[in-house]
């Protein structure tokens, strides 16, 4: 949705579509609602501002990987095979999807990852993405607090994130409690960072460092999803000419659920 445009997903010349969307700006890369459009923002964008982001950043994964490359940044996550690679960067920018891929990519990236939290096998963390490793079996004091568990369980949760190199979410607040952002989601996609992707080589030099970091972390980041935005787009492609129908959803769901 561009200013100006009459239809919510109106094909335009643009790729970089964000620069001229009709519901929001960016500040600091970040997408807030333009003034008087704050109802609609938070009812028909926020909701879906994360799975656009993904999308974007997926369909620049393969120059990113061929960038990683070049400059030798090591990862330990196996990025997609090259004919996946092309697959997602063939793929229609998230503007000009229409109405029934949209419902398609939706349903693959918020439903299909359902329940988000938790896996019950290894077989299922293996295929969605970052998963700790089982649980381990311990007891605990039913006469204990309650935060006392928690405390307990989020300081192993926290040791599994960093052993994956993901940045804990809840960090420390000038007293020493945690502080939780309910808006944390919607504040880390940066829509500026797409456009770092599509002119990686105009940061200056001297900001090698930073270039090495913002790489690593947008790989992460694509690499949550891969899997399933290549089944997505690949659908996308396959099932074109069938409509779409509130029958097929299970069927979609289950087939991408852990």
């Amino acid at each position: 949705m561009t200013r100006g445009a009459s239809s919510c997903h109106t094909a335009t010349h643009r790729e970089n579509w964000w620069h001229e969307h009709l519901l929001f700006r960016l500040k600091n890369g970040i997408a807030i609602p333009h003034p008087g459009e704050e109802l609609e923002f938070e009812m028909f964008w926020k909701p879906q501002n994360r799975d656009a982001w993904k999308y974007e950043l997926s369909r620049r994964l393969s120059a990113l990987v061929i960038s990683m490359q070049q400059t030798k940044i090591i990862t330990e996550l196996k990025p997609p095979s090259s004919e996946d690679l092309a697959l997602l960067g063939r793929a229609k920018a998230y503007e000009h999807l229409d109405s029934r891929e949209l419902k398609l990519l939706h349903l693959i990236l918020l439903f299909g990852r359902w329940p988000r939290p938790v896996a019950t096998s290894g077989d299922a963390a293996q295929r969605f993405g970052y998963y700790t490793n089982a649980i381990p079996p311990e007891h605990f004091d039913l006469l204990a607090s309650n935060a006392a568990i928690a405390k307990h369980v989020l300081s192993w949760i926290r040791k599994e994130k960093e052993l994956a190199g993901i940045p804990n979410t809840v960090k420390k607040g000038a007293k020493g409690g945690a502080s939780r952002n309910a808006d944390q989601v919607h504040q880390d996609v940066r829509w500026d960072h797409l456009d770092y992707l599509d002119n990686m080589e105009s940061m200056p030099s001297k900001a090698k460092g930073a270039r090495t970091i913002l790489r690593r972390r947008l790989y992460k980041y694509a690499m949550q999803d891969a899997k399933r935005l290549v089944a997505a787009v690949a659908w996308m492609k396959r099932d074109r000419e069938y409509p779409l129908l509130p029958a097929d959803y299970p069927r979609i769901v289950n087939k991408f659920r852990p």
